[in-house]
């Protein structure tokens, strides 16, 4: 085992949430890519690209995933069947 500790990237969705993982984390290194940070897929892509992490973590609220889950519940997934980006229909070009 190498004395490097291992890489996480952390991602959100939300300002909030960003702000709040944010205060809970020591020694940070933002970085930001030259194309920008604006679309989840494309940054996901491009974080996982570009450091090479042992793990990548998407933090949000998950409100409104069910009833029962709340703001400051932990909700971790085993698996992911689909994503959905937004509940407004994309508009006509």
């Amino acid at each position: 085992m190498s004395g490097t500790p291992p890489t996480v990237a952390v991602l959100t969705a939300q300002p909030l949430e960003y702000t709040a993982v944010r205060a809970h984390l020591t020694d940070i290194e933002k970085q930001v890519h030259p194309t920008g940070t604006r679309k989840a897929a494309a940054l996901t892509e491009r974080v996982t690209s570009w450091f090479k992490p042992d793990a990548v973590l998407f933090v949000g609220t998950a409100v409104g995933l069910r009833e029962d889950i709340h703001v400051g519940d932990v909700v971790i997934a085993t698996k992911v069947y689909a994503v959905h980006g937004s509940s407004r229909s994309p508009q006509p070009t």
